[in-house]
């Protein structure tokens, strides 16, 4: 559970700024708090996990970029969005270590756009090798890949097995494709047949042509059967008895 701050003392504004960053509780595995002012901020973040604050640089009585810094020292990975008159402001927030810049300027359909760019972009700088992304709805979403079991391909829909935060359990699309992408991130999956893509973290080796999958035992086809050879030498495999 990643947790995202929002700093802004128009009132109206944070609602609209929670209630965009909370569309994606379930997309990013997100909890999303909002703040009228630095003070209650500070109490906050001295107390609790924090990873992403949405900060405007223009409170009432406060300077956001100062107590942008007093973040980062309570959490020095923290990555700090800064909300302001991009122009105005630029010279002094590149010293005060931003992550990304949203503009009031922007219309509400550019500012939901900025919303989910920044918070994508920001989780996945916290977490870089785990995220995969795909598209379902015209939705995309981010999945961690350490949590799938396997990937299962049913006619058109690749079904997903695993702890996945929310986002859809199906999308639409050809395993060939999504085996290349996710072979280029994460090299612990495995083809075992036409239809299943799997995490070897979760399989074990149930002699020399299948696997057990939690209670599922797979076979292994003739035609990924060489690269399974090859890949259970080195792999470390669960070992379950004939």
């Amino acid at each position: 559970m990643y947790v995202v701050l929002v700093c802004d003392d128009n009132a109206p504004y944070t609602a609209m700024l929670v209630k965009m960053l909370s569309k994606y509780t379930g997309v990013y595995g997100v909890e999303v708090k909002g703040y009228q002012n630095g003070t209650d901020l500070m109490e906050y973040c001295r107390h609790n996990k924090f990873d992403v604050v949405y900060m405007d640089v223009e409170l009432k009585e406060e300077n956001g970029m100062i107590l942008a810094r007093d973040l980062k020292k309570i959490n020095p990975q923290s990555l700090i969005i800064y909300i302001s008159d991009y122009d105005d402001y630029f010279a002094e927030m590149a010293n005060a270590e931003p992550f990304a810049f949203i503009s009031k300027e922007y219309s509400i359909t550019d500012l939901e756009r900025k919303i989910e760019k920044t918070l994508k972009a920001a989780i996945k700088r916290i977490d870089p090798q785990d995220l995969w992304t795909f598209e379902f709805n015209k939705i995309e979403y981010s999945i961690s890949l350490e949590r799938v079991r396997c990937f299962r391909s049913v006619a058109r829909k690749i079904h997903i097995d695993g702890d996945i935060a929310g986002a859809p359990t199906y999308f639409y699309g050809k395993l060939d494709d999504i085996e290349k992408e996710i072979m280029n991130i994460d090299d612990q999956y495995i083809r075992i047949n036409k239809s299943c893509f799997v995490n070897m973290r979760w399989a074990g080796l149930l002699g020399n042509n299948q696997i057990r999958l939690g209670n599922k035992v797979i076979k292994v086809s003739r035609k990924c059967q060489k690269e399974f050879n090859e890949r259970k030498k080195t792999s470390k495999w669960r070992v379950y008895p004939y």
